[in-house]
């Protein structure tokens, strides 16, 4: 978790709520020393006597020293989770997994060979706005049909992968595409193409619900939102198929402090917006200069070539009345 103290709930509550759980399960939260808005280990397990009473095994909950990026913490989760685990799923603290993720997800891994399953399919809801839009991994301008589990943009939503291949994960620092850069270590540790399973049973519409707004996600994201550009379709109407009452309320809640956190990274955008104008203006302001400079050297050289070629001519004319 980052800045999870506003949003944090809303994960371990959707992992409160799996259905058809008949398996062991553990949960485990990372929270950084340096995060001045952490959810906090007391109310973290505010959650974990509805967990235990749907399977959980328990909650392990550690605070990492500063401000480590988010690949070591994925790597600390790999190192803490017990030596019994078949199958690493990942969950980001913001977002509200579907309710029958975790006996999916199992399933799936039934097959013995399979490596590795994604989700095509997400909505993603706007906190300040309560606009939702559903994401499509097929819509991006360059997908790729996946062959023998990779491409350019391997990964999608839903992420869950065989526990041994994140026991081992580097020490890298990385801060932003830890997506990418978990799947590509799990590939690394193959001699033969991973086995990736693109999971597309979403019949029911309950996907899980990526929230957008209280998160340090830059805007790019947003602004294809608004626009409803690929990847994203409208899908405002089946949020209220997805999510429960009780959470869209908790949602509706916060969206003063989205709203606000909005505005404020608008802001921000438009002030690197005018320090590039500046820039632009400083430069085109040395530009204009050097182009005045310019004008007066090529119009001094005219002035010059005009009275050479006068005294030239003036030359020519003494020379042949001489003659």
């Amino acid at each position: 978790m980052y800045k999870g103290g506003p949003i944090g709930w809303i994960s371990l509550e959707s992992i409160a709520r799996q259905e058809n759980v008949d398996f062991g399960w553990e949960v485990i939260v990372i929270e950084d020393e340096g995060d001045s808005e952490r959810m906090g280990e007391e109310a973290v397990r505010e959650f974990e006597g509805r967990m235990k009473a749907n399977g959980c095994t328990g909650i392990q909950y550690e605070i990492m020293d500063g401000r480590p990026p988010l690949s070591q913490k994925w790597k600390r989760m790999g190192e803490l989770m017990s030596e019994s685990s078949e199958i690493f799923l990942l969950q980001g603290c913001d977002d509200y997994c579907d309710p029958l993720r975790f006996s999916r997800t199992v399933r799936l891994f039934s097959d013995p060979d399979r490596d590795w399953i994604q989700s095509r399919y997400g909505l993603f809801y706007d906190i300040a706005t309560a606009f939702t839009v559903l994401y499509d991994d097929q819509l991006k301008e360059q997908y790729e049909a996946p062959v023998d589990g990779y491409v350019k943009h391997p990964t999608g939503l839903n992420m869950a992968g065989k526990s041994e291949y994140f026991r081992s994960l580097p020490n890298d620092v990385v801060k932003r595409g830890v997506d990418q850069w978990v799947y590509r270590n799990v590939v690394a540790q193959k001699d033969e193409p991973l086995n990736v399973l693109w999971d597309e049973e979403e019949d029911d519409w309950r996907p899980a619900v990526f929230t957008q707004g209280l998160n340090s996600i830059s805007l790019m994201r947003w602004h294809l939102m608004r626009k409803v550009q690929n990847p994203f379709t409208d899908a405002t109407e089946l949020i209220s198929k997805v999510l429960p009452q009780p959470v869209r309320d908790r949602l509706d809640g916060l969206q003063r402090v989205a709203s606000e956190d909005l505005i404020k990274q608008l802001a921000s955008q438009l002030d690197e917006r005018d320090a590039k104008l500046d820039d632009f203006r400083e430069m085109k302001a040395r530009r204009d200069e050097k182009i005045e400079k310019l004008t007066l050297k090529v119009g001094k050289l005219k002035q010059d070539l005009t009275e050479i070629s006068a005294k030239r001519s003036r030359g020519l004319r003494g020379l042949y009345s001489k003659r």
